[in-house]
């Protein structure tokens, strides 16, 4: 289901925090499979680049010993 603008506005703001489109239409969206393919293949970019990110954190901070 993709959602309207205003669903996408209102699922914005939860509470005191407000969120970017793009986690309201993916709380609102709710399924990977059924995404748009063009927000997909950007979802899985950004999963990328935060795996490598990670892994370049956890290389660069020390262990406590």
């Amino acid at each position: 289901m993709i959602p309207t603008r205003q669903e996408l506005e209102d699922g914005r703001h939860t509470y005191d925090k407000t969120y970017g489109y793009f986690w309201s239409f993916c709380e609102l969206n709710n399924c990977c499979e059924n995404c748009d393919k063009i927000i997909r293949f950007g979802c899985r970019v950004k999963c990328l680049i935060e795996k490598m990110q990670t892994k370049r954190i956890l290389k660069i901070c020390k262990e406590e010993t």
